[in-house]
């Protein structure tokens, strides 16, 4: 069975850690893998945990300013996934197709608004796309709280790095958040 949506049509995809189906078009359910919008990565895995090392002398407050589970020093892991159908390689480039730099970078912030869903990047201080980011491949995203409007970002393949960037956040009202995306 294939599902009939711009950009993301195709067939039902198998989940590889727990071999059954699921199709990337539904509404996400509450168990993973899960589709990430806007960004169209499938999530398989997340887990926010301490930083190893851990920092010392950190704040410990998230973005609210309360002791969120994503708190300074803390970290975000997940494992994405970037199928073939995704809409990012239609067209970059042909013959060619690799995952644009934009859309790494809001997958990343996707995967941030998981644990923070007010979250918005107000800047890229630095980015570097080392490696690119082919159909098919299956990332590992290792973000870093670094103060509460800052955070260190990396996608790896194997533990060796595909990009790299560090981000200014903000934290907005969740819903002013959501309604950037729908309008």
């Amino acid at each position: 069975m294939t599902s009939a949506h711009p950009g993301l049509a195709g067939p039902i995809l198998t989940d590889p850690d727990h071999g059954h189906g699921y199709n990337p078009m539904k509404p996400p359910a509450p168990t993973l893998p899960r589709l990430l919008n806007p960004s169209g990565a499938v999530l398989a895995e997340w887990n926010i945990g301490p930083e190893d090392p851990p920092t010392a002398g950190r704040p410990s407050a998230g973005c609210s300013g309360d002791s969120s589970a994503w708190s300074v020093g803390n970290q975000i892991t997940a494992r994405v996934h970037f199928p073939a159908s995704h809409i990012g390689f239609q067209g970059h480039f042909p013959g060619y197709p690799i995952l644009p730099g934009f859309l790494q970078i809001q997958t990343i912030l996707d995967v941030i608004r998981l644990a923070e869903p007010a979250a918005q990047i107000t800047g890229v201080i630095s980015a570097r796309f080392i490696r690119p980011i082919k159909p098919e491949m299956s990332l590992r995203i290792i973000i870093i709280r670094q103060a509460v409007d800052a955070a260190l970002c990396r996608l790896e393949l194997n533990n060796a790095p595909i990009s790299q960037c560090e981000l200014q956040l903000s934290c907005g009202d969740p819903s002013s958040a959501q309604d950037a995306h729908t309008s």
